[in-house]
C-alpha cells in the first residue's frame, strides 16, 4: 500500500502524544516538535490513535493521492453501532483475512497446490471486497478507495505471476513469501486505515445512501 504518515511541524506544540502511542513511528526534536521517523510507518491502530490523540491534529496520513487527518477517524466507534449492512460485512473481511492469513502462513509442502489453493481464497476474497470498494465513493473519499482498489490489482499480478510457478523449489517459495508480505501490507492498511474511515463515516447517517 502507498501510504505515508506526515507531520505538519509548524502546527506542531510538542505536547508528545503522538510519540507515546506510537513511538517507532514518531521522535522528537530538541525543541520537542515531533518528527516522523519511520514515514513508512505501519498503519496499525497506534497510528489512528496518535492521529487522533494530537491536540492540534498536525498528523496526516495520506493514502495514494488522499489526504486523511484525525476527523477521518473519529467516530469510528460510533459508527460501529449503525445499523448499515457494510458493519457486518466489514466484520465479515475482518474474519475472512485471519482465514487468509492462515491459508498463506501453513507449512509448504506442495507449492502448486499451495499456490493453487492460496489463490482461489485470496482471489475469492478480492472479488467480493472490490464490489464494496466501487459502492464505498459516496461514503468516503473515492481517492482513499482507489488506492486500496490499486493494492487489490498488486495483489492479482502477484497471484497471477505466483500461478506461473517455477521448477526451482526455492523460488516458488520466494515468491510465495514475496505475496505473503504483500498480502499482509494491505489486510494491514484495510484494517487500520479503510475499514476505521468507513465507520467513522457511517457515523453520520446522512451522508451515506446504503449499499
Amino acid at each position: 500500500m502507498d501510504l505515508e504518515i506526515r507531520v505538519d511541524r509548524g502546527t506542531c506544540i510538542g505536547s508528545g502524544q503522538c510519540v507515546h502511542w506510537a513511538p517507532g513511528v514518531f521522535d522528537q526534536d530538541e525543541g520537542a516538535i515531533s518528527v516522523v521517523v519511520d514515514p513508512r510507518g505501519e498503519p496499525a491502530q497506534t497510528i489512528v490513535r496518535a492521529m487522533t490523540a494530537c491536540p492540534v491534529h498536525a498528523i496526516t496520513l495520506h493514502a495514494g493521492a488522499s489526504t486523511l487527518r484525525a476527523g477521518d477517524f473519529a467516530d469510528w466507534a460510533t459508527g460501529t453501532d449503525s445499523n448499515d449492512p457494510l458493519v457486518p460485512l466489514l466484520m465479515r473481511f475482518s474474519e475472512e483475512h485471519h482465514e487468509v492469513l492462515e491459508a498463506l502462513n501453513m507449512p509448504v509442502s506442495d507449492c502448486a497446490a499451495s499456490v493453487a489453493a492460496i489463490g482461489a481464497l485470496v482471489s475469492e476474497h478480492l472479488q467480493v471486497e472490490s464490489r464494496t470498494y466501487r459502492e464505498l465513493s459516496g461514503l468516503i473519499d473515492r481517492r482513499v478507495v482507489d488506492a486500496f482498489e490499486a493494492g487489490h490489482d498488486q495483489i492479482r499480478t502477484m497471484l497471477d505471476d505466483v500461478a506461473v510457478g517455477s521448477p526451482d523449489w526455492a523460488e516458488s517459495e520466494r515468491s510465495l513469501a514475496d505475496l505473503r508480505a504483500l498480502v499482509v501490507d494491505h489486510i494491514r492498511a484495510e484494517e487500520a486505515v479503510l475499514f476505521p474511515v468507513v465507520l467513522s463515516a457511517l457515523a453520520d447517517p446522512s451522508a451515506w445512501t446504503g449499499i
